[in-house]
């Protein structure tokens, strides 16, 4: 199964679930494992489900294989797996199912697609014999595994009303539901399970029921933190545990995940009457189910990832990855990308904690409250840049100061510092935005202070601006700024687009100018006050995304002349329509590409446009490919290979594309794949080359194959020729030209063709 299952996912389809770079116009995903939910064992091998995605693990050697939405998952919000010791069930909590087999993926779409069932919600899977059974907020409905359908619906509320089932589990003759109105039973010798008249509650024992098992010819049932076994004189207390969140039986032993605050343990009673053991170790943060395979525990942990514990010993397994899920910045070079953001870090908190994951050389560091004590009560990260001079990072918290990430060290700059108070809530040092100049000084946006605009020059220095315009609470969000030095900073929601230009140096302030956009003409004419996000792009137009579409910026070298500068609104015209460019959408981020092409999230997806934006080169949805949600915050690009990430609100994913910029291409030029193997129909790139460069395809004697103009400092070709004609077996030699019609040989390609 793991032999048929794995290299389905893996070699039979347009994306890459490991961490190496995809071919371009392929996708990846950049997920956190380490936030384990269920485990399960089938044939040896362990699966692991995060919220997100699956991943197994091959005992024997140590193997790590991904399984995700890029591979064949139907969503992203997994609530648990289980097992008929043959297939994998992946239940969704939007009532999606997934069956994963020796056939590949299955979906099985009957609860989310049935208006009926307003709850969706899906909580527990479990199979006794040939019968298969899911506990859901609303019902208990059968699966027909073989025919992939949702066979029956057990609706067994008091009169036939809705109620909301925990957990399952066969006893004797009878299915046992634990539900939120207590523990019921049906006979699985009626065949009517569906007449809630069927359907008998359990006296001795109340309230809401977490789990019901069978241990020892017992019945035992989890209330929160107590475990109740029934006998035969009724109900009796077991075990109080501390933040109790699982039971199962393994082996016929009772073993019990607790996840107290610095005394997580797992325990064990291999008989009632016997003294419990315990697995502690500082490894386990929050341990869940766990099952037990030859003599080792696995346990799904939602901090430390897939553990295993035997022998005194525990190990984790978590495939690199960044361990922020709904971060919601980002920053990239050629060298590294940048996830930012915050995680609340428990149910009831109410401010998230920062976290930073670095992404360099296919792997990933991570930076939280878990793995850096400078990050402990650190609020969220909400603005992220990387330093052109030493490439190490800086990041702005919601309150928490400045921070500088460099050499494995962290520096923050709060109280007394170049980060100036809040005088609207004291005691917060807010950073909204960073950027670098051309002189390499850092641009810092220090929302709520008085003087909420600062620079950090290179020897140190530091100096402070008022923004001159009656801004709610002083309040500033990120900034960009132009070839020219020129500064663009969001205002808060409402508050458009501030310009700034500090003249000859940015102590002398008598030279300092200030303009501020907003809707109407000659306010600066954009589509609404509440601006987004902000890009500037190779032409040194500056894009602005707001909540009505996008203006751009065009007259940048006069807007402080008598002329002025307005923006301007883009039509598009698709389908014999035109209209103002996403005049419908909230526009969250514009990224600009190595050929000056814009690429635009939204709460609808991902498009590309052209330099100029006229015309929509892609157009990217959940449906209609492996982004993992429709809802964007932030985009970036590494200017080296083209890929382009895209952080959402289900995680981060990026996507191969073909352009790439020319300052930073490589020597000698790329070419991937490189011998192109047999039945290979993807697009290969051919990286390195100078910016928007002719690039022929010939065969050795000259004859020319295949003609194109590179995007930024990539070009692409599918293979064929110019009669769309797929390319016999050989060596093709790659010839560049520049517009002086200068040529040279550039590299060889290999094709294999049998």
């Amino acid at each position: 199964m793991r032999f048929a299952i794995l290299l389905f996912y893996i070699l039979h389809t347009g994306t890459t679930t490991g961490q190496t770079l995809p071919p371009v116009g392929q996708w990846r995903e950049h997920l956190p494992y380490n936030r384990v939910l269920a485990v399960q064992e089938i044939e040896g091998i362990i699966w692991a489900a995060t919220s997100n995605a699956l991943f197994s693990v091959d005992p024997a050697d140590n193997t790590i294989e991904r399984v995700t939405r890029m591979s064949g998952l139907t969503g992203t919000d997994i609530r648990t797996v289980g097992t008929d010791g043959i297939r994998l069930m992946v239940i969704y909590s939007d009532g999606n199912i997934d069956i994963v087999d020796e056939d590949g993926i299955t979906n099985i779409p009957d609860i989310i697609s049935d208006a009926s069932i307003s709850n969706k919600s899906l909580n527990h899977v479990y199979t006794s014999g040939q019968k298969t059974w899911i506990a859901g907020t609303e019902a208990i409905y059968q699966l027909d595994i073989k025919k992939y359908e949702v066979r029956d619906t057990y609706i067994i509320g008091t009169n036939g009303s809705k109620l909301r089932v925990n957990y399952l589990q066969v006893h004797h003759d009878s299915l046992f539901a634990a539900t939120a109105d207590g523990l019921r039973a049906a006979s699985l010798n009626n065949n009517n399970l569906s007449d809630f008249r069927n359907w008998y509650l359990q006296p001795g024992i109340e309230g809401n029921i977490n789990n019901v098992i069978t241990w020892s010819d017992q019945l035992v049932c989890r209330i929160a933190d107590t475990i109740f076994i029934r006998d035969q004189t009724g109900w009796t207390p077991f075990y109080t545990g501390h933040a109790v969140t699982w039971i199962s039986i393994e082996n016929n032993q009772l073993i019990i995940s607790e996840a107290a605050v610095g005394n997580s343990q797992v325990t064990i009673f291999p008989e009632a009457s016997a003294a419990p053991e315990h697995i502690r170790h500082t490894s386990i943060k929050y341990p869940r189910q766990v099952i037990k395979h030859n003599e080792a525990y696995w346990i799904a942990d939602s901090i430390a990832g897939l553990l295993s514990a035997s022998g005194g010993t525990v190990q984790a397994y978590i495939p690199s990855s960044p361990t922020i899920h709904t971060g919601k910045v980002l920053a990239s070079n050629q060298e590294k990308t940048v996830f930012a953001g915050g995680t609340k870090v428990s149910a009831g908190a109410g401010v998230q904690q920062a976290e930073l994951s670095i992404f360099s050389e296919e792997q990933w560091s991570n930076f939280n409250s878990a793995t850096a004590p400078a990050l402990v009560n650190i609020a969220a990260f909400v603005t992220t840049v990387i330093d052109p001079a030493d490439g190490s990072v800086w990041a702005g918290s919601n309150g928490s100061g400045l921070f500088h990430f460099k050499s494995g060290n962290i520096d923050r700059f709060a109280a007394n510092s170049l980060i100036n108070e809040s005088v609207f809530n004291p005691g917060d040092y807010i950073v909204t935005g960073l950027a670098f100049d051309n002189s390499r000084s850092l641009w810092i946006t220090n929302a709520g202070a008085d003087k909420n605009l600062t620079v950090k020059k290179t020897d140190g220095t530091t100096v402070a601006f008022k923004i001159p315009f009656p801004l709610i609470d002083n309040g500033v969000k990120n900034l960009v700024i132009d070839q020219l030095d020129q500064k663009w900073l969001i205002g808060p929601t409402g508050n458009g687009l501030i310009a700034f230009n500090h003249g000859q140096l940015p102590e002398n302030t008598a030279d300092d100018q200030w303009k501020w956009y907003r809707t109407g003409t000659g306010n600066g004419n954009l589509p609404s006050d509440n601006v987004n996000c902000v890009a500037i792009d190779k032409d040194g137009f500056v894009w602005v995304g707001t909540d009505a579409g996008i203006a751009i910026i065009r007259c940048v070298s006069e807007l402080f002349t008598a002329t002025g500068c307005n923006a301007f609104r883009p039509v598009v015209r698709q389908d014999n329509f035109a209209g103002y460019l996403f005049a419908a959408e909230n526009v969250q981020a514009i990224a600009v590409d190595g050929a000056n092409r814009k690429w635009v999230g939204t709460k609808n997806g991902v498009w590309l446009l052209s330099a100029d934006g006229e015309k929509i080169i892609y157009r990217f949805t959940n449906k209609n490919s492996p982004l993992l949600s429709n809802v964007i915050s932030s985009i970036s690009i590494d200017p080296k290979t083209g890929e382009v990430y895209i952080a959402t609100e289900a995680g981060l994913c990026s996507f191969r594309s073909t352009a790439t910029d020319s300052e930073v291409r490589d020597s000698p030029l790329l070419i991937f794949p490189n011998p192109v193997p047999p039945q290979f129909n993807g697009t290969i790139a051919i990286r390195g080359v100078p910016h928007n460069a002719i690039v022929k395809i010939t065969e050795l004697n000259g004859t020319l194959v295949f003609q194109t103009r590179a995007l930024g400092a990539q070009a692409v070709w599918n293979g064929k020729d110019y009669r769309g004609r797929k390319i016999s077996s050989g060596v093709y030699l790659v010839l560049i030209s520049d517009d002086n019609k200068t040529e040279h040989a550039a590299g060889k390609i290999i094709f294999i063709n049998r």
